[in-house]
């Protein structure tokens, strides 16, 4: 078995001993690598490595001085440079000028005194007590005996005891005899916060039937307004129905100032029949739209006798002409409506006029 050799600097050592051994070459003991294989460089590689080759790095980009700008605050071309001169520079002085003339105010020593004032100041007497730049004179103080004299009534002599007699009992009163001893029934006794059940009721009460008398007394004043309106109104709402279903457009005649009673109102077959009467007997009105004026309409429903006399009468109402077949018909036309009245027993001319005046 061979020795360990360590080789350091040129210079080989035993591994156990650690003694040189100089018989041993440098190389000994060195186990030698064999040199690695350089990687064969594709042409791709050989490609990108000249192309970086050739890349030139742009140089940094340095701050850029800003150029020198001229004075802003300063007129350079108007400033010069002082020069030196050996002339002397001389400045008058003028005279200042006032535009006000002042007098000098005299100041009053203590040599001139008034002499009024003088006078007066000598004339009037001083107290003693004043002193110019001196303190007041000191008040003197005196102390006397006053003679002391003992009241009537000495609090040292002995009174005479006033006899014990017992205060009178206060008499109780009814709201203390009846005020509870106990700290909680005096305080709900005394209490005025609480809400009192049976009068917040009986309160309650009162003024639901104040609100339901006041909302019937509302309520039957409306029907009573709309019965009213409707009882008035109800004869020109029947003439606005009864014209819609007869498709004629026309007006409720003003039966009660003819001197007759409104019944009713019914349409059919393009005509609408009014029902009133009188004190005596029924009648009926029919009104139908026309194209017919009065002569024409009396041509059409008139004939003639054998002798050539008409079976019809005229009758004039205002300018309106009314043509009578008998005396419980009559007939005539007015604003392009054809009316006809009939009944069971005769109509007057006065009668018809109304008639014809209110329709």
């Amino acid at each position: 078995m061979g020795k360990a050799v360590v080789q350091l600097n040129g210079t080989a050592y035993d591994a156990g001993t650690g003694q040189r051994i100089a018989d041993i070459s440098p190389a000994r003991g060195a186990q030698r690598t064999a040199p690695a294989q350089k990687p064969k460089r594709t042409a791709a590689a050989k490609t990108a490595s000249a192309a970086s080759a050739t890349r030139q790095r742009k140089p940094a980009a340095h701050t850029k001085h800003r150029a020198t700008q001229s004075s802003k605050t300063l007129m350079r071309h108007a400033v010069k440079k002082p020069a030196s001169s050996t002339k002397k520079q001389l400045h008058v002085q003028h005279e200042l000028t006032h535009t006000t003339q002042h007098a000098p105010v005299v100041k009053q020593t203590a040599a001139h005194v008034d002499a009024a004032r003088l006078h007066r100041a000598q004339q009037v007497e001083k107290d003693h007590q004043v002193r110019r730049f001196h303190s007041p004179a000191p008040i003197p103080v005196t102390f006397t005996d006053l003679a002391v004299q003992t009241s009537p009534n000495d609090p040292t002599e002995p009174a005479d005891p006033a006899p014990d007699i017992p205060p009178p009992a206060p008499i109780p009163d009814e709201k203390q005899k009846q005020q509870p001893h106990d700290m909680f029934e005096q305080a709900i006794a005394n209490a005025t916060h609480y809400v009192d059940i049976a009068a917040h009721k009986a309160h309650f009460r009162k003024k639901a039937r104040r609100h339901v008398a006041a909302m019937s007394a509302g309520i039957v004043s409306l029907l009573l307004i709309g019965g009213f309106l409707a009882y008035a109104n109800i004869p020109s709402v029947q003439v606005r129905v009864a014209g819609v279903v007869a498709g004629v457009s026309t007006r409720l005649p003003d039966f009660r100032a003819a001197g007759f009673t409104y019944d009713s109102v019914s349409g059919e077959n393009e005509r609408i029949v009014y029902n009133f009467h009188s004190e005596l007997a029924p009648y009926q009105l029919i009104e139908q739209q026309t194209n017919w004026n009065g002569k024409q309409m009396i041509h059409h429903v008139s004939s003639v006798a054998a002798n050539g006399r008409p079976n019809y009468t005229q009758l004039t109402a205002g300018n309106i002409m009314v043509y009578k077949f008998s005396d419980t018909h009559a007939t005539w036309v007015k604003d392009g409506i054809w009316y006809q009245a009939h009944g069971d027993q005769p109509l007057s001319d006065d009668q018809i006029r109304a008639l014809v005046e209110n329709s």
